[in-house]
């Protein structure tokens, strides 16, 4: 057995993961939950040269618990996330590429139940790649969809989006006895919360110009998410148990430069025909009107 496997339960709950990647402290902000601007968790996309890839945010004017943008994807670039808690307490990360979760492969509801690696209080850590064992992972990479993990798997349903949900720790219910109680046992002693889970903690993952017929054409082509070179990535169980409401979910959206100028999201636009996908929405999509029937044809 591994030395640096810790004992846990098997519950319902499924496995969570704990990224132990050399971490970075950063100071505390002066945001709380209470300010209308707080944001949890900060991400970032990196490419291997260290280049952060472009992001455009979307305004969001009804979801107030979920945050869009785009991202200019570059093809065959890979790529990690690197997300900073700024909060003082553990968060579980459900994260989701092209609509599968990173940890299982599994097609992913972003769900509390769910395989999610913890983000200690003000840590940042590096997610990247789909995790195949305790021990190894293999690198995101930007690609055509036909080359893409998801497609493997006929699953085109969120393809183009990197899903990060934001999991708040339960913390134990105790009477105001065991609450004196507590506070006067030794610091090693403090009690476990209610139903842990059975978790991991994971060691560090090591880390032209065109004409417009040239743009329309590449377009076309949609991304996604490869399945890259073998990278080792060492796991460990911890206990962590999520509350059953994501506190926000992140959604961002990557595509070719050529398909954010179609969009209008950069410079030159066109608009074509979008496909439906279930973790984006089209633009004019908007929480509250009634939808057409499914049998209306007109």
């Amino acid at each position: 057995m591994s030395a640096i496997k810790v004992n846990a339960q098997f519950l319902n709950c499924g496995l969570l993961w704990m990224l132990l990647t050399l971490s970075l402290t950063v100071p505390c902000l002066a945001s709380s939950k209470f300010d209308q601007n707080y944001q949890p968790i900060e991400i970032e996309i990196i490419s291997d040269n260290g280049k952060t890839f472009s992001i455009h945010p979307v305004a969001q004017r009804y979801l107030k618990k979920e945050n869009r943008a785009y991202v200019e994807a570059i093809n065959g670039e890979n790529y990690s996330l690197n997300i900073r808690n700024h909060s003082n307490q553990r968060l579980g990360l459900v994260i989701a590429v092209d609509g599968r979760n990173i940890i299982s492969g599994q097609k992913s509801k972003l769900k509390h139940n769910e395989n999610m690696y913890i983000l200690g209080p003000y840590e940042t850590q590096s997610y990247a790649g789909w995790r195949t064992s305790s021990r190894d992972i293999h690198r995101f990479y930007f690609t055509d969809i036909e080359d893409s993990y998801a497609h493997a798997f006929d699953d085109d349903s969120a393809m183009g989006v990197i899903a990060v949900a934001v999991y708040e720790e339960k913390q134990p219910f105790f009477t105001r006895h065991e609450k004196k109680q507590t506070i006067n046992k030794p610091q090693a002693s403090k009690p476990r919360a209610q139903a842990p889970n059975r978790s991991y903690d994971a060691a560090g993952e090591s880390s032209g110009t065109a004409n417009g017929s040239v743009l329309a054409e590449q377009a076309e082509k949609e991304v996604g998410t490869g399945f890259g070179k073998h990278q080792t990535s060492h796991v460990r169980k911890v206990h962590f148990n999520a509350k059953h409401t994501a506190l926000v979910k992140n959604f961002y959206k990557y595509e070719w430069r050529e398909t954010l100028c179609q969009k209008n999201i950069i410079d030159c636009g066109y608009h074509r025909h979008e496909k439906k996908n279930r973790f984006w929405p089209r633009d004019d999509y908007e929480v509250g009107y009634a939808p057409h029937p499914p049998t209306h044809h007109r």
